[in-house]
């Protein structure tokens, strides 16, 4: 498989944005932006799902760039966030990203969490609320708040284990899963 030229544009405009705040030069952004899209190029034959390719291309983006702050020495106050990446994603196509099997089955599972848990994680990760405003809309501290969202993703990440063949990247994310029928109704 190999880029066209609207694609490759596509991504190079993709990459300087999400590269330019994060490193302190133009052209380090512009010389990490042709590793990286390099790196795509050469390892595109090896990504099973074509339809994956934009959070592939942000991971090698990521590990790219971590690898520039060792090399130069660059202490960062970069830390990847989660939210960042999903709203990186969500800028592509829907249906490259989303598993409608296994979005009904997170949604089960859910519902099994116990109740307060299951309104942690509707509220912050489906409903947009960061967790300092479901700290302050539920009479809690900030700490309490990140305590009980984290809580509770454990929790559901258990119940995916548990019931779901859950299919995970390098880092440990899952990132899709193999949808049993018994536990997802």
């Amino acid at each position: 498989m190999q880029l066209s030229n609207d694609r490759y544009e596509e991504f190079y405009r993709r990459l300087g944005a999400y590269l330019a705040p994060k490193v302190p030069a133009q052209s380090d952004v512009e010389d990490l932006t042709q590793e990286i899209l390099l790196k795509v190029s050469v390892g595109l034959d090896s990504l099973s799902e074509s339809k994956k390719i934009i959070p592939w291309m942000y991971s090698i983006a990521h590990n790219t760039l971590v690898d520039f702050y060792r090399r130069n020495k660059i202490r960062s106050t970069y830390i990847v966030d989660t939210a960042e990446i999903s709203d990186l994603e969500a800028q592509n196509t829907p249906e490259s990203n989303f598993n409608p099997e296994f979005a009904k089955c997170i949604r089960s599972l859910l519902k099994e969490l116990p109740d307060k848990y299951a309104h942690a994680l509707e509220c912050t990760e489906l409903g947009g609320l960061s967790q300092k405003e479901f700290a302050e809309h539920n009479n809690l501290s900030h700490s309490g708040a990140k305590s009980q969202v984290q809580r509770a993703r454990k929790l559901l990440r258990k119940s995916i284990q548990k019931c779901c063949r859950p299919i995970s990247d390098k880092y440990g994310n899952i990132v899709d899963a193999k949808v049993s029928k018994k536990c997802c109704k």
